[in-house]
């Protein structure tokens, strides 16, 4: 009789036992969230989202690495500056001359490097230094830390050879369907000559020059819905 009576006691004990530990499992238990099915998450196909054929040169960026390494950008890119390049036929053509080192005194330091050439009659876009990276170009000093230089390929000394349709093109392809859709912080779009006269009060070397028509790029703004306000020659602030 006692043996029975203790059985149902210890019984008893370890059901209410059982039921404390179950109770603090449940509060201390992470609330699980509810998954969402990957089946139902809609992905936007890689392919619709590549709309312009970049050709990244890796060879300037590796040899005048510690010109760019350490320029990590810190600060919103809100500028896009045009530049012309004064000489030279094909975007290879270029790119080889940069290897060759005759200005690499200045390209070591960061000076006079960019971020995109467009070449003249062939269909490149070439990416030279990420645009993660800023290096001066532009004779605006610290301000390069915002901007991104693309250099359109002129073979006048002076710039006055007329940019081709091809360059035109590639040119609005690259702002228009990549950069203000990737920084869309981007507020102004400008010439090297702006910058050498606003920031560092230089006289203008004709950059991009008298070969660029900036009123097509008035057009394409336009085309593309863009509202801006023309501040002075080869000063555009976008909106």
């Amino acid at each position: 009789m006692i043996v029975t009576i203790i059985n149902t006691l210890l019984k008893t004990l370890g059901g209410i036992l059982m039921g404390i530990v179950d109770s603090i499992k449940n509060k201390v238990s992470p609330v699980t969230e509810s998954k969402v099915d990957p089946d139902t998450i809609e992905i936007q196909p890689l392919a619709e989202r590549k709309t312009v054929d970049i050709i990244v040169d890796r060879q300037i960026r590796t040899k005048y690495q510690q010109g760019w390494i350490n320029k990590i950008r810190k600060n919103d890119i809100t500028e896009l500056v045009l530049h012309s390049t004064a000489g030279g036929l094909s975007a290879e053509g270029l790119l080889k001359w940069i290897l060759s080192g005759e200005r690499s005194k200045e390209y070591y330091k960061g000076i006079a490097l960019f971020h995109y050439l467009i070449d003249r009659d062939e269909p490149h876009i070439v990416e030279v230094i990420d645009p993660s990276y800023w290096v001066y170009h532009s004779s605006s000093g610290t301000h390069d830390k915002e901007t991104i230089g693309i250099e359109m390929l002129n073979p006048s000394k002076t710039n006055r050879a007329p940019v081709t349709e091809n360059q035109y093109t590639l040119l609005f392809n690259l702002i228009f369907k990549h950069l203000l859709p990737t920084y869309p912080t981007i507020k102004s779009i400008v010439s090297h000559d702006h910058n050498m006269q606003f920031y560092s009060k230089l006289t203008p070397k004709g950059c991009p020059g008298s070969g660029f028509d900036w009123t097509r790029l008035e057009k394409e703004l336009t085309k593309n819905n863009i509202k801006f306000n023309r501040k002075g020659v080869g000063d555009y602030e976008v909106t």
